[in-house]
This record gives C-alpha cells, sequence and structure tokens, in this order.
C-alpha cells in the first residue's frame, strides 16, 4: 500500500496469461491468481475488472436484498442462496458476479465437488 498524505492508494499485482481471449478455465485461474479483483466477462469475451468499493447506499440496498432471499430460503429450505463473491458460466460465454444468486436445490444437488469449488456453468 502506498500513503500520499492522507490517501492510501493500493497497488495490487496484475497476472495476465499469455493470450488475448481467456477460455473458461483460464479465467478461473486468473481469478485465482488475483483475488483482489472482482472480475466478470461479457458475452464478447471483454473483461470487466473492478476494486472500487461498493458506496454505502448501494452496500446497504445489496445487504438488504440478500437478507431478504435468505430469509425467504431459511423458511423454504428451497435451495442455496449465493453472495456477491460466487461467480458463473452462462450460456453466452460470459461469467457474471451478481449481488444475491439462489439456486434451487435440485440444481445445487446436482453441481459436483469440482464444480462447487469453482465457478459452476449455468
Amino acid at each position: 500500500m502506498l500513503i500520499f498524505g492522507k490517501k492510501h492508494i493500493m497497488v495490487l499485482p496484475l497476472n495476465i496469461p499469455a493470450h488475448p481471449y481467456f477460455t473458461d478455465e483460464e479465467l478461473v485461474a486468473f481469478c485465482m491468481a488475483n483475488p483482489d479483483l472482482n472480475v466478470e466477462r461479457d458475452e464478447h469475451g471483454q473483461l470487466h475488472i473492478t476494486i472500487t468499493p461498493t458506496f454505502l447506499l448501494g452496500s446497504s440496498d445489496n445487504s438488504e436484498l440478500l437478507a431478504e432471499i435468505a430469509l425467504w430460503n431459511s423458511k423454504f429450505k428451497a435451495g442455496k442462496v449465493i453472495e456477491s463473491n460466487g461467480a458463473f458460466f452462462l450460456n453466452d460465454k460470459s461469467m457474471r458476479v451478481p449481488d444475491v444468486a439462489w439456486i434451487h436445490i435440485n440444481r445445487w444437488n446436482a453441481l459436483s465437488t469440482a464444480e462447487k469449488k469453482s465457478f459452476p456453468h449455468f
């Protein structure tokens, strides 16, 4: 961390594989090599990387949404609630990290242990 006066600037190393387009496996490796970054890939293969924290209003809204879904799920035991660090590969080749996600219990149980320890395809 660098400190300039009272302003703190975080310097993070960025590890990029040697290919211009990441396969799903390369994207997972990139994310694991850079755990402090929030990484998403759009349907065109473009990476979106952020290290900016969420402002309080957005964070408050996200926590309310997560709490509502978690409370509903706790009552019905219908699936698994995933918070904002869980990522998913989608059919359009994108990889997204939603603020909150819910997975039906049948779909959750169908995932392998390896898929649960990575970014599953949905």
